[in-house]
């Protein structure tokens, strides 16, 4: 794959992961129950509802918002598939762990965990192949 085409591909895939978080962080806002219905949480008191509306709607709807910022910025492509890779394969894997631990009432955890380190690795992949840090950027080490 050539520069363009991967730097295609990379903002394809920030822009992917962004309406995916969107997606979820909308109907999370508007309807927090929903939640609950997905994975068997019993919402018993106000408290329960607030705490998913801030942090499956409000906050995915801030990182949905990074991601695209990062797509449509060429000097944030790098930072926002770092964001992917780190974010997507640290919830696949402890969605895994959950999953050994607990068990699951389906496959849908496991599907969703490949789903989710899928895109974690096309997101390393591609930050990799495009040089990594941002142009201009530097990386300092501790002496």
């Amino acid at each position: 794959m050539t520069g363009p085409t991967l730097e295609k591909v990379a903002r394809v895939t920030l822009l992917a992961c962004a309406a995916t978080l969107a997606a979820y962080g909308a109907v999370f806002l508007v309807q927090p129950a929903v939640l609950g219905g997905l994975v068997g949480l019993e919402l018993t008191s106000p408290d329960a509802p607030v705490e998913i509306r801030a942090f499956y709607g409000g906050l995915e709807l801030g990182l949905a918002a990074f991601l695209l910022a990062c797509a449509r910025n060429r000097s944030l492509v790098s930072a926002g598939l770092l964001f992917c890779a780190l974010a997507f394969s640290f919830a696949g894997i402890a969605r895994l762990l959950g999953v050994l631990q607990y068990g699951a009432a389906g496959p849908a955890h496991v599907i969703v965990a490949a789903v989710e380190l899928s895109g974690a690795a096309l997101s390393a992949w591609l930050r990799i192949r495009l040089g990594g840090a941002p142009a201009g950027a530097r990386i300092e080490t501790l002496a």
